[in-house]
């Protein structure tokens, strides 16, 4: 998770960097390297997101466990 993170973190710093050295490079290579850092960000971002849920449901389970225990009965009972 850390990993995605540092993509993404390092993704925006390159692209804030093209942005400040745009007046100084060759403006098309400057907008695509900053449009693909933006799209490579923008998938990273979505494991970003899955991983945070999947940690954060992870937590749910440890910190409610009995609960979840409980709702996993009753739906088998409602099945059956």
């Amino acid at each position: 998770m850390e990993a995605v993170h540092k993509i993404r973190v390092n993704a925006r710093t390159l692209r804030s960097l093209l942005d400040f050295l745009r007046p100084f490079t060759d403006q098309e290579k400057n907008k695509f390297l900053r449009d693909f850092l933006k799209k490579l960000a923008l998938k990273f971002s979505r494991i970003r997101e899955e991983d945070v849920l999947l940690k954060q449901i992870e937590d749910y389970q440890k910190e409610n466990n009995d609960i979840l225990k409980n709702y996993y009965q009753i739906t088998d009972l409602i099945k059956s």
